[in-house]
């Protein structure tokens, strides 16, 4: 069972994060997880130095947690890391057992093609733990949500991830055939539908809301196109999407359809690899 007891916020202190910590305060409210706030500091400078700088930073971190709190919390850590950001955010994730990995959007002045170039994308690419990128300021939970979904092992997680974040939402799964026959009629459709639905059904069976609203569509098209479509005709304030994973009906999102869809999607994104095996 998927459940959020433990939120990692990785800040760099910018105007960019406060969405990502607007967040991540909502979620740990709705969740009753904890929380950890973390900034890395650049490596190399002198002790008096770094020690004011990660004074500094705590005070901003405090600062700007209490603005967006609106109230005190409860379970919250503050921590200031030197060194690499990437090595810095996966190893506290797994020192505190992090079961969701909260990060800021990039930087507006870096292209689509440079996107696999940030934290966000090395982080996701390298941690074990699900990450969510906060690119939009919200008061409200997660109502409508788009999951890219292929039966893969990595996308089945999204699902429930996704679910244990906001369990009342609507979820519409999204399947985008590579089959050039299908997509033309309900019987073409039947089949891909019927494997994804008992799929998705598995997840919210071993889920905490075996009842989650969800909708499933198969269309014929680019991953791309079909989960950015779904995001504008469902209006949808997340995407969820697994990553590093194959199925039996098609590959799962990874490399350049990952990357494309963290630039390009307007609203948050979920994204996760499969779960792993001690």
């Amino acid at each position: 069972m998927t459940q959020i007891r433990h939120i990692l916020l990785a800040s760099d202190l910018t105007e960019r994060s406060r969405c990502a910590l607007i967040r991540s305060v909502q979620l740990k409210r709705a969740t009753a997880a904890g929380l950890t706030v973390l900034h890395v500091a650049d490596p190399g400078l002198t002790t008096e130095l770094a020690e004011d700088r990660r004074a500094a930073s705590v005070a901003t971190m405090e600062a700007q947690l209490s603005e967006v709190s609106a109230g005190k919390l409860r379970r919250v850590l503050i921590r200031v890391a030197v060194g690499v950001p990437v090595a810095a955010i996966i190893a506290e994730a797994e020192t505190r057992d992090a079961d969701l990995v909260v990060l800021g959007e990039p930087g507006k002045q870096r292209t689509k093609e440079l996107f696999a170039g940030t934290t966000a994308e090395r982080v996701i690419r390298q941690s074990r733990r699900p990450v969510l990128v906060a690119k939009l300021p919200s008061g409200e939970l997660y109502r409508r949500i788009v999951v890219a979904f292929d039966r893969s092992e990595a996308a089945q997680r999204a699902l429930a991830t996704a679910i244990a974040l906001a369990p009342r939402a609507e979820f519409h799964l999204v399947y985008a055939s590579q089959d050039p026959e299908a997509g033309r009629g309900e019987e073409e459709t039947a089949g891909p539908h019927v494997l994804l639905a008992n799929a998705a059904e598995q997840v919210t069976r071993r889920s905490a809301y075996p009842r989650a609203r969800l909708a499933i569509a198969v269309s014929n098209g680019a991953p791309v196109h079909t989960v950015t479509s779904a995001v504008a005709a469902f209006d949808a304030d997340l995407v969820a999407m697994g990553t590093h994973g194959r199925g039996r009906l098609q590959a799962a999102l990874f490399g350049s359809v990952a990357q494309q869809l963290l630039a390009v999607s307007p609203c948050d994104v979920l994204a996760t690899r499969p779960q792993w095996r001690e």
